[in-house]
């Protein structure tokens, strides 16, 4: 909350920025997002009258949190930004990201390593990309919530 910054009003008016964009913001409330290093993601409420946000909003929004991530995600991957992989490549990516070896995700997903090298080879020519390592870094960041248990466990392991 920008209290935790600037407790008092007389700090906040001193702020140049809160001065010139927020001048009838009485309260303001932040929800950040993951992001890549050196970029901000946030989500800034704000109040112009006195009532000020309670630890009950905060509370609420610390739990919204994840799900507003996931909606962020999902919206990215409907404007483009997320490669239109099938649900198995997508399995495939996870794994191989994960640093399996494609003989250890054959046995993962009960299909053989040449299957594995096929899919990706899909993965990376609709990527552009030369290697998994890149597939990985360029994709998984959009990689759709992966259902299976198989998958789920052999990434623990």
């Amino acid at each position: 909350m920008l209290t935790d910054f600037l407790p008092t009003r007389r700090e906040q008016l001193a702020d140049p920025m809160l001065r010139e964009v927020y001048t009838d913001v009485r309260h303001e409330l932040m929800l950040s997002l993951p992001a890549e290093p050196r970029h901000a993601r946030r989500i800034i409420l704000v109040r112009t009258d006195d009532a000020p946000f309670t630890e009950r909003d905060r509370q609420v929004v610390s739990l919204m949190r994840p799900y507003v991530h996931e909606l962020w995600l999902d919206a990215e991957r409907r404007r483009g930004a997320a490669p239109r992989l099938s649900s198995r490549e997508w399995e495939v990516l996870v794994l191989v990201g994960g640093g399996l070896t494609h003989a250890e995700v054959a046995d993962v997903l009960f299909i053989s390593p040449a299957t594995v090298r096929k899919h990706m080879e899909h993965v990376r020519e609709r990527l552009g990309v030369h290697s998994a390592a890149a597939a990985a870094a360029l994709a998984l960041p959009f990689a759709p919530p992966l259902r299976p248990d198989r998958v789920v466990a052999e990434l623990r392991s």
